[in-house]
């Protein structure tokens, strides 16, 4: 059974957006807080929250996307879709350290835009367009 059958068929999309949006917030407000308060021994910036928000991201939206993209097959979802994906890996792994830390938090918002965008994208033609004859190509989305 598919989550957008047990909670609605924008729960996926919503909670996409929920935790992109939070991924937004972490990597916007870390850097600042370091900055800020360089004596302070907790701020959560641990590798483990990236993993397992580089692991959950993924299976959200293609949770959220799959079933849109076969009622809408809009591209433009799907690219956004895979950039904000690969971003959000490149940043939230930086492989051998080869990004500095603003860099990468500056990647990873990048990707979280780009998911977000492709949540509200794909929300929207699943409202508006509910089947594939339906849809006009229209771009105003």
């Amino acid at each position: 059974m598919s989550v957008s059958r047990i909670f609605g068929q924008n729960f996926a999309d919503r909670l996409g957006i929920l935790v992109s949006g939070l991924c937004a917030i972490h990597c916007a407000l870390t850097p600042l807080l370091m900055l800020l308060l360089p004596t302070v021994s907790f701020i959560p910036h641990s590798e483990g929250l990236h993993l397992g928000l580089a692991a959950a991201i993924p299976l959200i939206s293609v949770a959220a996307f799959a079933p849109g993209f076969r009622i809408h097959r809009d591209t433009r979802v799907l690219g956004y879709m895979v950039a904000g994906l690969v971003c959000v890996w490149i940043g939230a792994i930086n492989p051998g350290n080869a990004l500095s830390f603003v860099t990468s938090s500056f990647v990873t918002l990048t990707g979280s835009a780009f998911l977000i965008a492709a949540h509200r994208r794909n929300r929207r033609l699943k409202r508006c367009c509910p089947t594939p004859a339906l849809r006009t190509g229209d771009d105003n989305f």
